[in-house]
């Protein structure tokens, strides 16, 4: 990791974690401030996709200090509510710290290697699903039935598709010549790269 100026930052590792929900939420403090970008649920989901992933990447993710008084569990405040995910050559690591900000709290920092899980639950290597959407209830904002009489959600119907990216939550496929998302709950993996038929 390098700091705003390009400079090195060479901090050790201090231990090794399963890459899980349950590692995570001991570790990671995040205030249930309002003016936070995102919940610490979906911080702890964001580190395990990607590491999922494996592929070589950079995140960080700041919480507010606008929290009750404060204060967090009746504790002082929270030195360190901020973090970064490095992965490097397959290698990941989660800082409590931004480059900005590995300086303030130099006692409280830490470094662990995150251990990949030996099963995903984000990142799903498909590249042909199946979009059901038997399971959507009536009345969810965007969806319909089309001439066709098949169910449509935000215009596009239920279906068998090419899979060609994806994120934490959804499969992207392209559709009438633009790219579009199918949320993963609605999908079953048809054919993965490395497995084939499923």
């Amino acid at each position: 990791m390098k700091d705003n100026f390009g400079n090195t930052i060479n901090f050790p590792v201090t231990s090794e974690i399963k890459c899980n929900k349950s590692s995570l939420n001991k570790i990671i403090l995040y205030t249930s401030s309002r003016y936070n970008a995102c919940k610490k649920a979906d911080v702890v989901s964001d580190i395990i996709y990607h590491v999922e992933r494996g592929e070589d990447c950079f995140f960080t993710w700041e919480s507010g200090i606008y929290t009750e008084s404060g204060y967090h569990s009746g504790k002082e405040k929270i030195p360190n509510c901020k973090y970064t995910l490095e992965i490097n050559k397959g290698n990941a690591v989660l800082y409590n710290f931004t480059p900005d900000t590995y300086h303030i709290y130099p006692k409280t920092n830490f470094a662990y290697c995150l251990l990949k899980p030996q099963k995903n639950i984000y990142f799903l290597p498909a590249k042909k699903v199946s979009y059901i959407l038997a399971s959507v209830e009536t009345g969810r904002k965007g969806l319909s039935i089309n001439t066709n009489g098949i169910k449509t959600l935000w215009g596009i119907p239920e279906g068998i598709y090419n899979v060609f990216d994806q994120n934490k939550d959804c499969f992207f496929t392209e559709y009438e010549g633009s790219k579009r998302h199918l949320e993963k709950e609605y999908c079953s993996i048809l054919y993965t790269e490395n497995l084939g038929i499923v």
